[in-house]
């Protein structure tokens, strides 16, 4: 009943937050110790179980496996022959023994026989064990060949087909080079001609502007000449009789011009079947 007024208290004195906070502390140190003692069960848990493996495997004579991962192998080590030899002692203690005490030793041959007895019936359980551990080892062992033959007939699948692509591939890289070859031998060519052609057109328009200046020069010089003519034509003549002189002259002029064409063209006409033979 008093922990809400003393609760209350704090937080109005501001002392809550540090009130949570010990409570977080606590919390955590109990996590950690559950932590602890998770872990260390855990622990004592594999180191039991661990001993125990230990123990059965190396009671009874059981042979210890041992797999190499790295050969793919497997090693097999042979149960201990201390117990044979100690029978074989015991065998040479018991005819000592014998020959010693005489009929004395009469007595205990039951008991020895016995013994021996058992020895023998383990050694041949212990045989037996060896032998079938031997024949699934052998199994084993086969099985790992069957596997190895075929990741290496696989890996030989593959390594002809990679061979297969790369010589593929090397031949279209070929095929591709020579096509690029080709066509940049042609660029070149085109190339080539298409600055020769502009060479020429270069020149034979410097030609024909060079021609166009003289015509112009010309021109100017028979116009200045008609001008003279005409000045001197005016002397003896009239305006009108000088532009109907003109008129007539320049008829004359086209009439000639107009015979000049139809010869020109006579002479195309008539060799034109003369280049067409010598082309034949």
């Amino acid at each position: 009943m008093d922990f809400h007024p003393a609760l209350n208290l704090l937080t109005q004195f501001g002392c809550g937050f540090v009130l949570l906070r010990s409570l977080s502390r606590v919390f955590n140190f109990i996590g950690l110790l559950l932590m602890i003692t998770f872990w260390f069960k855990v622990w004592r848990f594999s180191w039991n179980s661990k001993s125990a493996i230990r123990f059965l495997c190396t009671s009874g004579g059981v042979p210890q496996i041992r797999f190499c991962l790295d050969r793919v192998a497997w090693g097999v080590s042979k149960p201990k022959t201390a117990p044979l030899r100690k029978t074989r002692r015991t065998r040479s203690s018991s005819s000592m023994r014998r020959r010693t005490n005489g009929p004395r030793g009469r007595a205990n041959v039951g008991s020895e026989d016995g013994s021996e007895g058992k020895g023998e019936n383990q050694k041949e359980g212990g045989n037996e064990d060896e032998v079938f551990d031997l024949m699934t080892l052998k199994s084993l062992v086969k099985m790992e060949r069957l596997k190895a033959n075929a990741a290496c007939a696989d890996l030989e699948k593959e390594r002809t087909a990679a061979a297969s692509s790369a010589e593929e591939a090397m031949a279209m890289i070929l095929r591709l080079q020579n096509e690029k070859s080709a066509a940049e031998i042609q660029a070149t060519q085109f190339r080539r001609m298409a600055e020769q052609k502009l060479d020429y057109d270069q020149e034979v328009i410097e030609s024909l502007q060079w021609t166009i200046t003289q015509h112009e020069v010309q021109k100017c010089e028979l116009e200045d000449q008609m001008e003279i003519c005409r000045d001197d034509l005016r002397q003896f003549m009239r305006d009108e009789d000088i532009q109907q002189l003109e008129v007539e002259v320049s008829r004359d002029f086209m009439y000639d011009d107009e015979e000049e064409d139809g010869d020109r063209d006579d002479n195309s006409v008539v060799s034109s079947p003369e280049t067409e033979s010598q082309t034949l």
